[in-house]
């Protein structure tokens, strides 16, 4: 949750500062493949999101950065009720602390390339989660809208979608002719080998998205749904699977993948 110690006396009980970077100094020395979850709480610790952003740049065994907004649920029930936030804050923040790098249209953008993929296999994604990706090289990183150009690719992808909604067969195989001459061009023919493993990993649950290529870094910017925020369209969208009360405060469940239950009225979880 950062590098300072206050942090983790406040959001754990403990003083787990040491105990973090050993396990980390751990999983550099052994070349193992490491995705680092990170608790983000309004007022508390915006501040750590650049220098955790500088660690994974700078150390290739990270392959994922997950900023997760506190949530109230479980424990943190009733634990910093004020300090909610929302995944559009942190892309807000990580823009500001990059100088602009990071640009909230450019994550836009990269979502519906996601959403775009996602929808060409029939899989579901939640709409509360928002991905990006950076490049390493030997100057640092390049974001991915630097590589592969995503506003020459906004044109296909509003048209898949609008395809899609006539003709889902046809609506893939224009995505399947196009999409890959769009993304393609002289800045990233290069990266193709790393694109490849990228998706590969992905269709064969290998690891998700970058998980198998230690050029990319992968930003989440997500939370959960709690009390607070549950949203019944969204719960649909859920890839995880879960069970939540709809608007009706009927129980329904996605799939068996998922064990959660949400309770507006703020009342304990029951099973």
């Amino acid at each position: 949750d950062g590098f300072k110690q206050n942090i983790y006396s406040e959001f754990r009980d403990y003083d787990l500062l040491k105990i973090k970077n050993k396990a980390l100094d751990n999983l550099k020395y052994e070349k193992l493949a490491t995705v680092l979850n990170v608790t983000i709480a309004k007022g508390k610790n915006e501040d750590q999101i650049r220098p955790i952003f500088d660690y994974a740049v700078k150390n290739d065994f990270i392959r994922t950065v997950n900023l997760t907004c506190y949530i109230r649920s479980g424990k943190g029930r009733d634990f910093l009720p004020d300090n909610s936030i929302m995944p559009d804050d942190l892309i807000d923040i990580i823009e500001q602390q990059t100088n602009g790098r990071i640009r909230r249209d450019k994550v836009l953008l990269f979502q519906k390339l996601l959403y775009a993929y996602m929808s060409f296999l029939k899989r579901r994604t939640c709409l509360y989660i928002q991905y990006y990706w950076i490049y390493r090289d030997n100057d640092g990183y390049k974001p991915i809208d630097e590589l592969i150009g995503l506003q020459r690719i906004e044109k296909v992808l509003d048209r898949y979608k609008n395809l899609m909604a006539k003709n889902g067969i046809l609506a893939r195989v224009y995505l399947l002719l196009l999409l890959p001459w769009r993304i393609i061009n002289f800045n990233s023919i290069w990266l193709l080998a790393d694109f490849i493993k990228v998706v590969f990993s992905h269709l064969f649950k290998i690891g998700e998205y970058s998980g198998k290529s230690s050029r990319f870094v992968q930003l989440i910017f997500s939370t959960a749904c709690d009390p607070c925020k549950a949203d019944f369209e969204i719960a649909q969208r859920c890839h995880i699977g879960i069970i939540y009360k709809d608007r009706y405060g009927e129980i329904k469940r996605n799939d068996e993948n998922g064990l959660y239950l949400l309770d507006s009225e703020y009342k304990n979880t029951k099973k």
